[in-house]
């Protein structure tokens, strides 16, 4: 009875350790598969991205040089703002955390050997354009809806306010 006991406190007790040991190379595949896909320099290119689509709103709102050299200030502050707040190094553990939720060990390994291929550093080498031109195209959309967004924002704050009189 002692022995049974022993071996199932053993058990117990030694559970937790190869579960670790099987997460562990799990974060470690992710690991490698985020190096593969050069993940930690994508931000750069969205950084570009935003900056320059802060650019061309900021440009609408600029009545005067005086106007644009303000606006410049706050987009670069803000900017600047999100690459220091927004550091791989500061995500890279969440990011970590999601693909070892969403995807299994072997899934990882799968998706590393393509990215290791050669149509998968294609991939990789043209991601950046990818998503350049996509983030254009989507803004280049939004921008037709513009006139119905502020629309209906005008007429919540009116209902807001139509509410608030009534009180």
């Amino acid at each position: 009875m002692k022995s049974l006991l022993f071996l199932l406190l053993f058990f117990v007790l030694a559970m937790p350790t190869f579960l670790w040991a099987g997460g562990a190379s799990h974060r470690a595949a992710v690991e490698e598969l985020l190096a593969v896909s050069q993940a930690d320099q994508m931000l750069e290119p969205m950084y570009q991205q935003l900056d320059s689509m802060l650019e061309q709103q900021f440009a609408k709102l600029a009545e005067s040089k005086k106007d644009e050299r303000i606006l410049k200030k706050y987009r670069k502050r803000l900017v600047g703002l999100l690459r220091k707040e927004m550091k791989w190094e500061m995500m890279e553990a969440d990011i970590v955390d999601l693909y070892v939720k969403v995807y299994t060990e072997n899934e990882v390994k799968e998706i590393t050997r393509f990215y290791r291929s050669p149509i998968g550093q294609k991939l990789i080498a043209k991601m950046p354009q990818v998503m350049n031109e996509a983030m254009a195209i989507s803004q280049k959309n939004f921008q037709h809806l513009m006139p119905k967004i502020q629309r209906i924002s005008r007429e919540m704050a009116e209902a807001l306010d139509q509410k608030k009189q009534r009180k």
